[in-house]
């Protein structure tokens, strides 16, 4: 079995966090007397796309969407290697790429993202990336050779492209590197296209060793079901990094979650703090957790790990689980330049998302669906995939409404 590997998304700056966090508490207590309450918005589903088994709108995995012009929306299926295009009433309308290495063909479907006027994807399999036009043709590809970080360490593709040519890489790293303390700090690279590196942005340590496993023939890795590790996003429209830090909290006390801002030279442009009330994980989801682990591993005829024992001692140590919920389990930036956090994942069918405006205030929350994930938003729209009973994937279309009326244009 080969080594799994996590991709280096969840990374942390540390000075920056605990700048920003002896910041925050020390007015949490004041700022929480006076505090006007946050006002609650809904959203209210207005299209959704995809069903059961029709020819065109039947969506297996759906990787990522992005919005284009006169109203479509273009999804990504990487199962199938291609790109649905369906109109402003869900109409199917196209579809482009494919399986295979031709041109404008993939073995590895990454997400889509743009540059300028142009679409883009990355074949990690291939390490190739496609460029497209909006109505689907393909342009041009570049090859991608991956330079060497150092023991642990891998760049798997460019993860942005930047409009000088150049392009910002988060790097993955081996679980067992992580796990045994060889990879502590994970670089954001900026990089030529064929991948050699200009210089680092900025490295960050991590917050939360995974577990992993090495013995004779076998070799698996597993992240902690309650990582804390932040959340890094590059957002053209500010030219900038967000490093999204929320560390578990280790009391009940006042806490809050960062938001650094960072040019593309690692310097610090804002800091958002905002403040939570910390929720404590029970003793039984903390077993169960390690009892779930531990019979996925050693469960059956050939089990990956013959010893419960040691299975338990090593998921109990890697993981260390923490006392109370980390409070963000995911973040996603609209095109407005509003940040959506989705907060603690609580026992229940649904969650609370915050929805910060682009000067980092807490505009509004929204209890929504546990299994709904925000693709994007921009104005009054957000769109999101959610999954049935049955495992069918959907792509809905959703209005944000306030209690009196519909926000945004």
């Amino acid at each position: 079995m080969e080594t799994k590997v996590k991709m280096g998304l969840a990374i942390t700056r540390p000075f920056l966090f605990s700048t920003a966090l002896v910041l925050s508490l020390t007015g949490c207590e004041d700022a929480a007397q006076n505090r006007v309450p946050t006002p609650e918005w809904t959203l209210e589903r207005e299209l959704t796309i995809g069903s059961l088994d029709g020819p065109n709108d039947a969506l297996t995995r759906i990787g990522s969407i992005s919005l284009g012009n006169n109203g479509e929306v273009l999804i990504t299926q990487p199962r199938e290697r291609v790109i649905r295009v369906f109109d402003r009433h869900g109409n199917f309308r196209r579809e482009f790429a494919g399986e295979g290495d031709g041109p404008g063909e993939f073995r590895s479907m990454g997400l889509i993202k743009r540059l300028a006027d142009t679409l883009y994807l990355t074949d990690f399999q291939n390490q190739r990336t496609s460029f497209f036009s909006e109505e689907g043709v393909f342009l041009y590809s570049f090859q991608f050779s991956s330079p060497d970080l150092g023991e642990g360490l891998w760049l798997p593709n460019p993860t942005w492209l930047l409009e000088d040519g150049t392009a910002l890489g988060i790097t993955a790293y081996f679980f067992n590197a992580a796990a045994n303390g060889t990879v502590t700090g994970i670089p954001i690279v900026r990089i030529t296209r064929s991948g050699e590196v200009i210089d680092t942005v900025v490295t960050y340590p991590l917050h939360t060793r995974p577990f992993a496993w090495d013995e004779g023939q076998v070799s698996f890795g597993s992240e902690s079901p309650f990582s804390d590790n932040p959340e890094v996003e590059y957002v053209p429209a500010r030219a900038e990094l967000m490093i999204l830090d929320a560390p578990a909290p280790r009391s009940g006390g006042p806490a809050a979650y960062v938001i650094n801002w960072l040019s593309l030279d690692g310097d610090t442009v804002d800091i958002w703090e905002v403040p939570y009330v910390p929720s404590p994980i029970p003793r039984s989801i903390r077993d169960s957790v390690i009892d779930t682990a531990v019979e996925d591993v050693t469960k059956g005829p050939n089990p990956l790990i013959r010893s419960r024992r040691v299975a338990r001692t090593g998921f109990e140590d890697a993981w260390d689980l923490p006392e109370y919920y980390p409070p963000v389990t995911g973040v996603e930036v609209a095109e407005d330049g509003r940040v959506w956090v989705r907060r603690e994942d609580l026992p229940g069918p649904s969650v609370w998302w915050d929805l910060l405006s682009p000067e980092g205030a807490v505009a509004a929350r929204l209890q929504l669906p546990a299994g709904l994930a925000i693709q994007e938003s921009t104005g009054s729209t957000v769109w999101g995939t959610e999954r049935d009973e049955l495992g069918v994937n959907y792509l809905v279309r959703f209005r944000i409404l306030n209690h009196d009326h519909q926000v945004g244009g």
